[in-house]
């Protein structure tokens, strides 16, 4: 799982299955299948100051003053403070892909 901060938005993606260490390859990894090992994308707005995974890596938490979104990446769900986990919302037809609206988070 990778996820970043970037002006004020989450941007986050699971992958299938771990990437595997070449030694011939100069940095060491191949990034060319990525969008073959990718499992989940998904983006949340917000001024989120904090992330947080959960020990066993299946939830991701952001957080701000205003409360907090946290996301179920084994089985695509989302609960905004605390509320019952939901389906997200989708902006493309690509069901591996995620977008939370600020109204949302």
């Amino acid at each position: 799982m990778l996820a970043r901060l970037n002006n004020g938005q989450l941007q986050g993606r699971t992958l299938r299955r771990p990437r595997v260490l070449d030694s011939g390859h100069p940095q060491g990894l191949q990034y060319c299948d990525d969008h073959e090992l990718i499992r989940l994308e998904f983006e949340a707005c917000g001024a989120w100051e904090t992330l947080a995974l959960s020990e066993d890596g299946v939830v991701l938490t952001a957080s701000n003053q205003a409360g907090s979104v946290r996301f179920d990446l084994d089985n695509n769900r989302i609960s905004s403070d605390g509320k019952p986990w939901q389906e997200p919302a989708s902006t493309s037809l690509d069901r591996l892909y995620w977008y939370v609206a600020d109204s949302e988070a």
